[in-house]
């Protein structure tokens, strides 16, 4: 592990360690572990890794990671676990919430709790609110 720009970063083959470490500790057979690839120029962060069904994919296209030279040199930055909406909302920190229903807006972004709620509510029906609460990925900013 690395630090980029005071962000702790991972190489590929310890993200594979930092996996099977999980699984050893946990003693469960799937670990929701996730990271995304990290820029040292800027800084952004893009494509999210993850493992599914133990193998280690891209997660939004679903597709199994390539491991190769190229790819054992890509610097990762772990993404915080997945929590519940009562979670985020008991945790006092900036939270984002990922849903079909949120995608590129501002609540899939670290916002306080009281702003995306008033964005879900104006833009969004009763029913779908609903499904973005009970439904949505909720992240908690650490």
């Amino acid at each position: 592990m690395q630090e980029s720009n005071n962000v702790k970063v991972y190489t590929t083959d310890e993200i594979i360690g930092e996996y099977l470490k999980n699984l050893i500790d946990e003693g469960k057979e799937e670990i929701d572990i996730r990271f995304k690839l990290h820029n040292e120029k800027d800084g952004a962060l893009n494509e999210e890794l993850g493992f599914y069904e133990g193998r280690l994919m891209w997660l939004y296209a679903m597709e199994d990671f390539e491991i190769n030279i190229s790819t054992l040199g890509y610097l990762w930055e772990k993404i915080d676990p997945q929590v519940d909406f009562m979670t985020a909302a008991g945790s006092g920190k900036e939270v984002r919430v990922e849903h079909k229903f949120t995608m590129g807006t501002y609540c899939s972004t670290f916002n306080n709790l009281d702003d995306i709620m008033s964005e879900l509510a104006d833009s969004l029906v009763a029913a779908n609110l609903a499904d973005v609460i009970i439904n949505g990925r909720w992240y908690i900013k650490s």
